[in-house]
């Protein structure tokens, strides 16, 4: 389902009953549309539960997008999220807190186009996400919000992630690669992205990892940086 136009928007509401939506579903959201939150609110797509991929757009500036996105929550068992066109001043509460227990089964996240937040989600507490795109971020300046120290055996960063796409994101400066580790015994630095095959990076001139990849990493990721 693709919502277009203002004339038409409204017609989201009526999904709020069909809960046994399945397959792939697209909402654009028009800039000028009244009530927009409260539709919004009324489609209820954290019930939609045969859902497997969502699309949120976004043309232009609404006044209330941060509420709005708020009110777009997920089926738990959502498996591909694309969130393209937001420009909100921050991500909303389900992507940053407990991101982990609201999208438990994610496999795919694309975020595009989001010039205002300047940080991410803490994107690596998903336990099933295997790719990762973040394209045309001019604003993101960090890759993540949380402090990357581990204590005992709690859950170490992006498990499964296989393959990780940056585009056009010119003043992200690292690319945190590692977390401390303290057992008790003393601290020790991990490799976060044990899972990764391939990484590619294009037109951001001042990414770099921090730390610096470990030497045996390039046996099997496929790295192609054009920034």
């Amino acid at each position: 389902m693709n919502e277009k136009g203002c004339s038409r928007y409204s017609r989201i509401a009526e999904l709020e009953h069909l809960n046994l939506l399945s397959g792939d579903l697209q909402i654009e959201c028009p800039i000028k549309a009244k009530n927009l939150v409260a539709d919004a609110q009324k489609a209820k797509l954290k019930e939609k539960k045969n859902l497997r991929s969502l699309t949120l757009s976004w043309k232009g500036y609404h006044s209330e997008v941060d509420t709005l996105l708020e009110s777009l929550l997920p089926p738990q068992n959502l498996q591909v999220l694309n969130i393209d066109g937001y420009m909100g001043t921050k991500f909303s509460s389900w992507m940053m807190n407990k991101i982990e227990s609201w999208l438990p089964n994610l496999v795919h996240l694309t975020l595009s186009n989001v010039h205002i937040c300047d940080c991410l989600p803490p994107l690596g507490q998903l336990p099933a996400l295997q790719s990762l795109e973040l394209r045309y971020m001019s604003g993101l300046r960090y890759m993540d919000t949380e402090s990357y120290v581990i204590c005992g055996d709690r859950f170490i960063p992006y498990p499964s992630l296989k393959e990780l796409h940056f585009e056009n994101i010119p003043d992200l400066e690292e690319w945190p690669t590692a977390v401390i580790v303290d057992n008790g015994g003393g601290r020790r630095e991990v490799f976060i992205f044990t899972s990764l095959k391939t990484l590619t990076a294009f037109g951001c001139p001042k990414l770099k990892p921090k730390p610096c990849l470990p030497a045996s990493s390039s046996s099997y990721i496929h790295f192609q940086f054009l920034c």
